[in-house]
């Protein structure tokens, strides 16, 4: 009798420590699921450990992945099911849930592992174990067409790349690999964006994407052709290895679905028996940026994009330069270099050098949506490049130069 007592006790306490935990847990998952939708890295502030992991990432580098595929995820959480905790040694918990996730009024459910870890009394999310595939996937890349290539227009250096629009909507939207992500202009987005900022469906060169979450915005100046829809931001080009031919106006576009594919560069007029040169990209912001040796001393950081022209620098960097490398007047004053062009006895990016280059000095670039980071030196475009071929993998964080 006194152990059956003693096993409906133990029974009961550990009920309802378990209860605790759950209730606890649940709450947690509520902060995440309201934290999610707001797609605000900011409001995860106090839900996710420190020590927060992100699958296949490295651990220095999980909460800015995360939070870049929080900002692009096209669907809403609107609830967690199914809640299964599981102990995981020491202060940790197994947890598993079904969710439940609304894309622009179609429902799905799809299931998500988390470690829970306690932290000074407080439970948080301390990884996820298995990624959501709507998450990795905001857009799909059909299997069956890996690689497709398309002829594109070069206007005012603006790379226009054909693409179609479910209800007969065709035109050209600018490639802008700057752009975090994919802006439709307004004129058009009223007609095909469906609530939360949904396109259904774009084809660019082949490829069809579902789902894609953009951005809207004017469009910049009547000097834009009607047929420009928008622009193709970072969001789309980092599913891709982009192989650009501006002698030819031709552009190839290999899907890389997380992986990285062996590309048969001959078949792209690449001659690879002739070297080629290699510029590898940083992060350092939310922009891919390079380092530039000026033949000033020092190197100067630039944003790359693919349609910013040649390579255009910032008057506020020649406030920086020691006093004989500009033109300065008798009080040591830096004249007005803006709408000038200042020539450069070389300027080398990677193992990539141009001799005796001409710089455009200008305070912006035609580029809309593009927000330029502190700090920054200039713009530099393919047109920089001349009429050689680009191959530019963002995953990869490398640009390479052929002949």
């Amino acid at each position: 009798m006194k152990k059956y007592i003693l096993c409906v006790v133990l029974f009961m306490i550990v009920s309802s420590i378990f209860c605790t935990e759950l209730d606890e847990v649940k709450e947690v998952l509520e902060l995440y699921r309201n934290a999610f939708n707001s797609g605000n890295a900011q409001n995860f502030q106090g839900i996710l450990s420190d020590n927060f992991s992100f699958p296949n990432a490295d651990p220095s580098l999980s909460l800015k992945i995360f939070s870049s595929l929080v900002y692009l995820s096209p669907y809403a959480i609107e609830r967690f099911e199914n809640v299964v905790l599981s102990p995981f040694g020491g202060d940790s918990i197994l947890v598993g849930a079904n969710l439940l996730i609304s894309m622009a009024g179609i429902k799905d459910t799809i299931s998500q592992a988390f470690l829970f870890l306690r932290e000074n009394w407080s439970l948080k999310i301390g990884g996820i174990i298995e990624p959501e595939r709507d998450m990795r996937q905001t857009s799909i890349v059909p299997p069956q067409k890996p690689i497709v290539s398309t002829e594109i227009i070069l206007k005012k250096d603006k790379i226009l790349v054909p693409v179609e629009i479910p209800d007969d909507v065709k035109g050209y939207m600018i490639l802008s690999n700057s752009l975090s992500r994919t802006v439709i202009f307004d004129k058009f987005a009223s007609d095909i964006i469906m609530q939360n900022g949904i396109l259904h469906e774009l084809t660019i060169a082949g490829f069809t994407l579902n789902w894609l979450k953009v951005q809207t915005a004017p469009i910049p100046d009547s000097s834009y052709e009607k047929s420009i829809i928008g622009m193709i931001g970072n969001d789309i080009m980092s599913r891709f290895i982009i192989i650009l031919n501006n002698k030819k106006q031709h552009l190839t576009m290999i899907a890389t679905d997380q992986t990285q594919p062996i590309i048969p560069l001959g078949d792209f007029g690449i001659d690879i028996e002739k070297p080629h040169s290699t510029i590898n990209l940083s992060y350092g912001s939310p922009y891919p940026l390079v380092m530039a040796d000026l033949g000033l001393g020092f190197e100067a950081p630039l944003l790359i994009d693919l349609s910013a022209g040649e390579f255009t620098l910032f008057p506020e960097f020649f406030e920086e330069l020691p006093s004989n490398t500009i033109e300065r007047d008798k009080k040591n004053r830096i004249l007005d270099a803006q709408g000038k062009k200042i020539s450069f006895s070389y300027i080398r990016i990677g193992d990539f050098v141009r001799k005796n280059y001409e710089v455009l000095v200008s305070p912006s670039i035609d580029l809309p949506g593009v927000m330029i980071p502190d700090g920054i030196a200039g713009v530099i475009g393919a047109g920089f490049f001349g009429k050689r071929i680009i191959l530019l993998n963002l995953n990869s964080k490398v640009i390479e130069i052929y002949q």
